[in-house]
């Protein structure tokens, strides 16, 4: 029962009790004429009605136990037969699913909603296997919906659904017959058209084809994309010199007419002009009245065609630049042009020059700018990166990245008031939308620049903010950890958060240096030993003096006075700023000796 309940719940819903009243006969629960007692219709009903409010629900095990109980009170309830073989075909019962259909049917051949449940399981069963055709299921799909499009002729889904079974069945006699009817029902239209074209091009009636876009045409004399549709059959089966004339006929009639341009081009390079495909091209593209989209198009096919033909970039560049030396209304283009580059893996100041041109066509443009920001950034952070996100600012305001990569742009310049003013206002626009690392990243860099800045209070709020949006992000829970741990205060939380970080980098020689220092700061001192050597151990060329002085610290409240001034001395090799102090703690240490 649970298993079943788990499989209904993901995959299923059966239509509802007050659902299946609204559609028709065929739902409502038929217990007159059945041949029941009074006490087996109540039960009847009462099972029916359950099942409904079960499967209403969802409680789909439930529900279908009692569909199973109601058959048992009544074995001719269609409607109770029809609901049941949904969720046969859901357990794989596929055998089992038809035959209820089918008895469904049976009991009220005139129930269209049966009759189209049966239809398409019958179609179900038959295509559900991609590599394989069940025939006989196929045939009768095909029967049922004959029976239904006949009586309802002017229900062209009946109709499309059979022209889906014989296309299955490549009855292709059979497929046009129906598409005619669907025809009579809708009218000529593009979509059948061409549906019927490739059925006649199955079949190898070539004729036939061209018959029925001749009688599109002709049925629609106005519209001139018909010829060009027309022409463009023609060159496809290798009539080129009759799609050369329906060509030349559509841009006699309108000389700037872009599929037909682009069409005469293609037929130019099937004859081996291509300097006259070209001069076409060049034409379209540069044409100031030919639409962005045709453009672009265009373009597209420019670069797959000199893909597939060797890939001569240097001949597509030109045609970028030909075509953006004009105005230009979007910056589609220009962005084809930087993704065209770095596709091409061109020079990075290329990709610079080509995303320059698409901030002059549209300067609001975010992606564009972040892109050219990243760029800069790996060249070196300098005014220039400071100018650009200032500059993406005031066309997005509401942008919150911009920013956090401003804000970093002044951290790197050694600017903390702009880096902390630009980290502050990129909170103020911090949304569900905004990627987490960023809100996290920024609060995180907000504490270090308040700590630097002698404002603990706010450095701690900010590194609690952090916390709130990535709650092991390790960087800020060392930074935290330690500067509380100078301050000698929380420093139960501090070694929690401390904790977690080594917990997280076991060998990192930092996290070590601070976890120890905090153990330190409890007198919890042969601990803090165990990890001071550890932070020391973990690379001794590129520790700090700090760590060298921490040790220090350590081995001297244990008594290890030679230790102490050991790792005294190496402190004071690299600390200059703190060289008196350290000078005092050597001092002190030889006197005790």
């Amino acid at each position: 029962m649970r298993i079943i309940s788990i499989i209904f719940l993901m995959f299923f819903a059966v239509p509802s009790f007050s659902q299946q009243k609204e559609q028709g006969k065929g739902a409502e629960i038929t217990t007159q004429k059945q041949g029941l007692s009074v006490e087996e219709m109540l039960k009847y009903r009462y099972y029916y009605l359950e099942y409904a409010r079960h499967e209403e629900a969802r409680e789909y095990a439930e529900a279908y136990e009692l569909l199973r109980h109601c058959l048992q009170v009544n074995p001719q309830a269609a409607e109770a037969h029809f609901s049941i073989s949904a969720y046969e075909t859901i357990l794989g019962h596929d055998s089992v699913a038809i035959s209820h259909l089918e008895t469904a049917v049976s009991l009220e051949p005139w129930n269209d909603d049966f009759l189209e449940g049966l239809a398409e399981q019958y179609f179900y069963i038959a295509t559900k296997e991609n590599n394989k055709r069940d025939e006989k299921y196929l045939k009768l799909s095909a029967e049922v919906y004959e029976t239904l499009s006949t009586t309802y002729p002017d229900r062209t889904e009946y109709l499309q659904a059979l022209v889906q079974i014989y296309g299955n069945t490549r009855d292709y006699a059979k497929m046009l017959d129906v598409l005619n009817r669907i025809e009579i029902q809708e009218g000529q239209n593009e979509d059948l058209t061409l549906t019927k074209m490739q059925v006649y091009s199955a079949m190898g009636d070539e004729q036939g084809a061209y018959d029925e876009l001749q009688r599109l045409m002709k049925n629609n004399p106005n519209d001139l994309n018909y010829r060009v549709m027309t022409g463009n059959w023609l060159l496809s089966v290798g009539r080129k010199d009759e799609a050369y004339k329906e060509y030349v006929a559509v841009l006699e009639e309108e000389p700037e007419n872009a599929l037909a341009q682009m069409s005469l081009m293609d037929y130019y390079r099937s004859i081996g002009k291509t300097d006259d495909a070209d001069s076409l091209m060049y034409a379209i593209l540069e044409n100031p009245r030919t639409e962005a989209d045709t453009r672009i198009t265009l373009m597209r096919q420019v670069v797959q065609d000199s893909e597939l033909t060797g890939g001569d970039s240097l001949r597509v560049l030109n045609i970028f630049n030909r075509v953006l030396s004009l105005p230009q209304r979007t910056s589609e283009m220009a962005e084809m042009k930087v993704a065209y580059l770095a596709e091409k893996k061109m020079s990075e100041d290329s990709i610079k020059v080509a995303l320059r041109q698409v901030l002059e066509i549209t300067p609001e443009n975010t992606q564009a700018r972040l892109t050219l920001i990243d760029m800069l950034w790996r060249d070196s952070v300098s005014e220039e990166v400071i100018k650009e996100c200032e500059e993406a600012i005031a066309y997005n305001p509401e942008e919150a990245a911009l920013y956090y990569y401003l804000g970093l742009a002044h951290y790197f310049v050694e600017d903390n008031n702009g880096a902390l003013e630009a980290f502050r206002r990129g909170t103020e626009h911090f949304d569900e939308e905004t990627p987490i690392v960023i809100k996290s990243n920024t609060y995180m860099l907000m504490g270090d620049l308040l700590h630097g800045m002698n404002r603990p209070k706010e450095a701690y709020e900010a590194y609690d903010s952090c916390l709130v949006f990535s709650p092991d992000k390790v960087e800020c829970l060392n930074n935290y950890a330690y500067y509380l741990s100078e301050e000698g205060i929380d420093l139960k939380k501090a070694e929690q958060m401390s904790l977690k970080t080594i917990k997280a980098e076991p060998e990192n020689y930092t996290y070590l240096d601070t976890y120890a220092w905090i153990l330190y700061k409890q007198q919890r001192y042969e601990e803090a030993r165990i990890y001071i050597d550890q932070a020391v151990r973990a690379d001794m060329d590129s520790i700090s003096a700090v760590f060298y002085d921490h040790a220090g610290d350590i081995y001297i409240k244990l008594g290890l006075r030679d230790e102490a001034t050991e790792f005294w001395q190496k402190a004071l090799d690299d600390d200059i700023e703190n060289a008196a102090e350290i000078r005092k703690k050597i001092t002190k240490a030889r006197k005790k000796k």
